[in-house]
């Protein structure tokens, strides 16, 4: 199992986070790797039905909103912040709908939202979606709305540091900084060509991109 990138100053609870136990059982749960790579399609349906619910994996079956994760009552300015971290989860579970339910209201004004947004379309992958929008072109919308986010720069070491097993696909990877368009085209191309070596690349890197970004948000509470 690969190393947690989440800080462990969070999740030993130091930072003053009051993260509770279902918050910890959420955490030890999430699939390793997360299923952040191969496509999954999405319903929008709202209020998601009965069976839908039923699909959920039984670790996050009672967990309605954020406010389970945290011992103390939010503020104004944490409530979107935990609304982000519970959506982070629900991606890395590959419950997209119900991620999505929590950033969609927040994407235009907070850019961990924005930056999940675009993270749930891309592993919505060739589905069609709203607007008649494939997940990858939806994703590369977000980004735009994104524009520049802190993590870019550690997520960019992190991919450059990754082993690569050779393919053609891989041959044309070049990295200069972090560019989330052209991690979208690398994820399309090998779903489209079946290169499994390159998919097992793509994996790799949206896990650390992942926790890298999940510990932001929970820093971001401190």
């Amino acid at each position: 199992m690969r190393r947690r990138l989440i800080p462990a100053c969070v999740l030993g609870g130091t930072m003053g986070l009051q993260l509770t136990d279902t918050y910890h059982s959420l955490l030890k749960a999430v699939p390793r790797p997360p299923p952040l790579t191969s496509a999954l399609p999405m319903c929008y349906s709202s209020p998601l039905t009965d069976a839908h619910k039923a699909l959920r994996p039984a670790a996050t079956q009672d967990v309605r909103t954020s406010c389970a994760l945290f011992a103390a009552k939010a503020t104004a300015d944490e409530a979107p912040k935990r609304r982000a971290c519970l959506a982070s989860l629900w991606l890395a579970y590959g419950m997209l709908d119900e991620c999505h339910a929590l950033v969609v209201a927040e994407s235009y004004s907070g850019s961990d939202a924005a930056y999940i947004h675009a993270l749930l379309h891309r592993k919505e992958g060739a589905f069609v979606g709203e607007f008649s929008m494939t997940g990858w072109a939806n994703s590369k919308y977000w980004w735009g709305v994104l524009g520049a986010h802190p993590l870019f720069e550690a997520v960019a070491v992190a991919a450059a540091e990754m082993p690569r097993e050779p393919s053609p696909l891989l041959e044309d990877w070049h990295l200069d900084g972090w560019d989330p368009y052209a991690f979208v085209d690398l994820c399309a191309a090998a779903h489209a060509s079946g290169d499994e070596t390159a998919m097992a690349y793509c994996r790799a890197v949206a896990e650390v991109e992942w926790d890298l970004l999940h510990g932001h948000i929970l820093a971001g509470l401190e």
